[in-house]
């Protein structure tokens, strides 16, 4: 017997922002063609990066621009064949989770994504991906 899926009638709201919405993401793209968003990007690289400046040229967009900004650099849209716009909205989704909390919050989640990136245990897994094609990649 072959079972039809039962539509959801209300889907978790992830799903609602991310998946259900192939075409219109929920939130605008943060404008990453900017020249001061370029300029804040491109010092991510730098010890001296500062996260409240990506904030700022990012109108409260810090953690999806570096984090999008980084899985481009790596090439891993490329190597792992993902879906660019499903990324971004993921990435604003998540990003759009982080509440007002003084400390714990979009700007905090971007700066430790950065001092992360720069060393950290993730830098050898992204280079071992980047240098291999996806049917390649090692397993988990």
């Amino acid at each position: 017997m072959i079972r039809t899926p039962t539509p959801v009638s209300n889907p978790p709201r992830f799903l609602r922002q991310v998946c259900l919405t192939p075409f219109s993401p929920p939130h605008p793209p943060p404008p990453h063609r900017k020249p001061a968003v370029l300029a804040a990007l491109a010092s991510a690289n730098s010890w001296q990066w500062d996260a409240f400046v990506l904030d700022a040229v990012t109108r409260g967009r810090p953690l999806s621009a570096l984090a999008a900004h980084l899985i481009r650099s790596a090439g891993l849209v490329t190597a792992l064949r993902l879906d660019a716009a499903a990324l971004g909205r993921w990435l604003r989704a998540v990003e759009d989770d982080y509440g007002n909390n003084p400390f714990h919050n979009r700007v905090h989640a971007a700066d430790v994504l950065k001092v992360g990136q720069r060393g950290g245990p993730g830098e050898h897994a992204v280079s071992l991906v980047s240098q291999n094609t996806p049917s390649e990649a090692p397993a988990a």
